[in-house]
C-alpha cells in the first residue's frame, strides 16, 4: 500500500528526530517537561544578545524546541505563557509554530 505524504514526512521527522535529540542533549537525549509530561525533541540553545548586567555582561538566551506534532493531540497556544523545564532549567514558552510534520517551540529563560 502507498504512504500517503503526510505520513512519510512525519515517519521522517520522527527518525530523524531520535538520531539528532541525543546530539543536541546527550545527557538527556532532547527530554523536555511541559508540566507533568514527558516529550522528546531537538533543543536548540542559542544566545541572542549580550547585554551589560551589574555584574558585566549578561547572556540573554532562546531555546527552541522542535518535537514531532503526534507526541500531542492538539497544538499549544503559546498566550498564555506556559512553563517548559528541558536542559536542567525553567524557561516559559513565548511561541509555537507549525513545522511540517513537528512543532517548533520558542522559549525563554523564566
Amino acid at each position: 500500500p502507498l504512504m500517503s505524504l503526510a505520513n512519510q514526512l512525519a515517519q521522517a521527522a520522527a527518525q530523524a528526530q531520535r538520531g539528532l535529540a541525543p546530539l543536541a542533549d546527550p545527557d538527556d537525549d532532547g527530554v523536555f517537561t511541559i508540566g507533568a509530561d514527558d516529550y522528546t525533541g531537538v533543543l536548540n540553545l542559542r544566545t541572542v544578545e549580550m547585554r551589560p548586567g551589574p555584574n558585566g555582561l549578561e547572556r540573554i538566551e532562546e531555546l527552541e524546541i522542535v518535537a514531532t506534532r503526534a507526541q500531542w493531540d492538539t497544538a499549544h497556544e503559546a498566550a498564555p505563557r506556559f512553563g517548559v523545564t528541558a536542559l536542567g532549567r525553567d524557561w516559559w514558552c513565548i511561541k509555537v509554530s507549525p513545522a511540517g510534520p513537528c512543532w517548533s517551540l520558542t522559549c525563554v529563560a523564566a
